[in-house]
């Protein structure tokens, strides 16, 4: 089958897809779209105008994916839409910070979720969420618990999720982390001020333990232990490939 080569990557004409989104919405769809210049053949580019038109729920990689609007383009959603604002580590790292910063000179920094961009190559999926903490923390002077926050609590409202939040009635799905080793922190808390990732321990899903640290992070200077045994790695290929599942 022959394709036109003017024909665009996806539905992306306003007057069409206004009436669109509205119906969407009565019908509870969660509303996303997307702020940065085209990158595949013949897109379009939807503007700060279009996008506060449409009034969706989140703004996907507002600082680039990966690459950025301007910071006036930037600015202009935050300023005239309440949408949440995503920001992904590998997008451009000036208006990450720019744009936190902004956001907490407005006390709203509840608007901020983070994401990885996948399923794009440039992504970097796997640690996503904890490279956009550090970075977050160390960076923009946001508070470690609050960065967290931003990749977890913030999340789970904007999505209407029942994870992100440890209290009653929300699922007990944890990860016990804690600083790398030879990490000036001496938490993860500290480890993420200055800048390290944080190692992961043991992660607990639906109120189970699962597994102890995954191949993506980084091991931790302190180890759970597990009925009196400490659960460490055991070898150097256990240690870099083949965590063990519990």
């Amino acid at each position: 089958m022959a394709c036109r080569r003017d024909r665009r990557g996806g539905l992306s004409d306003m007057e069409k897809l206004k009436p669109m989104v509205k119906l969407l919405k009565r019908c509870g769809f969660f509303i996303c779209v997307h702020l940065a210049p085209p990158s595949i053949p013949g897109s379009a580019w939807l503007k700060a105008g279009d996008i506060i038109e449409l009034e969706p729920d989140k703004v996907a990689h507002v600082n680039g994916g990966t690459t950025s609007s301007s910071w006036e383009e930037i600015k202009t959603v935050i300023d005239q839409s309440r949408a949440g604002i995503e920001l992904i580590p590998e997008g451009n790292a000036v208006k990450f910070i720019k744009t936190l910063e902004y956001l907490a000179s407005r006390k709203e920094l509840h608007r901020v979720v983070f994401g990885s961009d996948a399923p794009t190559g440039a992504c970097s999926l796997p640690g996503a969420m904890n490279k956009a903490i550090v970075k977050a923390a160390s960076l923009a002077g946001i508070p470690a618990p609050q960065a967290i926050a931003m990749a977890t609590g913030n999340t789970a409202r904007l999505y209407g999720l029942s994870v992100g939040e440890i209290r009653a009635g929300r699922e007990a799905d944890l990860v016990v982390i804690d600083a790398p080793p030879g990490c000036e922190g001496e938490d993860a808390l500290s480890a993420i001020e200055v800048g390290d990732l944080f190692g992961c321990s043991l992660v607990v899903a639906d109120g189970r333990i699962r597994a102890s640290r995954g191949r993506d992070t980084r091991a931790t200077r302190r180890v759970c232990s597990i009925n009196g045994a400490a659960y460490a790695p055991k070898d150097i290929h256990e240690f870099l490939y083949n965590p063990p599942m519990l």
